[in-house]
């Protein structure tokens, strides 16, 4: 389900893969973890809401269109409410970012969070 939401969203944005992509890829572009996944608790029965932690990088040849497309796609996934594929997205929250660099790869890197609420 999670797929089916930053795929969609980040679609207009650059082209994100689900943990990782094939080797000699072009840059740029994401890909895009689930963390965790913390059900809500209920008296009875299976959580209706579920909070997971999504974790998207960005690998980029320059620092500077890192920053641009990190920007970029926070601005369509923070606070995004709706539905996306049949997917009922509660809301979509940033929570934060780091900066890396492979020197192997020699590519940039920018890592986000986010804690996505998806009803069931």
């Amino acid at each position: 389900m999670i797929g089916k939401v930053f795929h969609s969203l980040a679609s207009d944005v650059i082209a994100l893969y689900p943990k990782r992509t094939s080797q000699g890829k072009g840059t740029p572009y994401g890909v895009y973890t689930k963390v965790s996944d913390n059900p809500s608790d209920t008296k009875s029965g299976v959580s209706t809401l579920d909070v997971d932690r999504v974790q998207v990088t960005i690998i980029t040849d320059t620092y500077a269109e890192g920053v641009t497309l990190s920007d970029s796609l926070r601005t369509v996934l923070d606070r995004y409410r709706g539905t996306v594929q049949g997917v009922v997205v509660d809301k979509i929250v940033f929570e934060d970012e780091r900066d890396m660099y492979d020197d192997k790869a020699e590519k940039y890197m920018r890592s986000q969070d986010y804690f996505t609420r998806i009803k069931l």
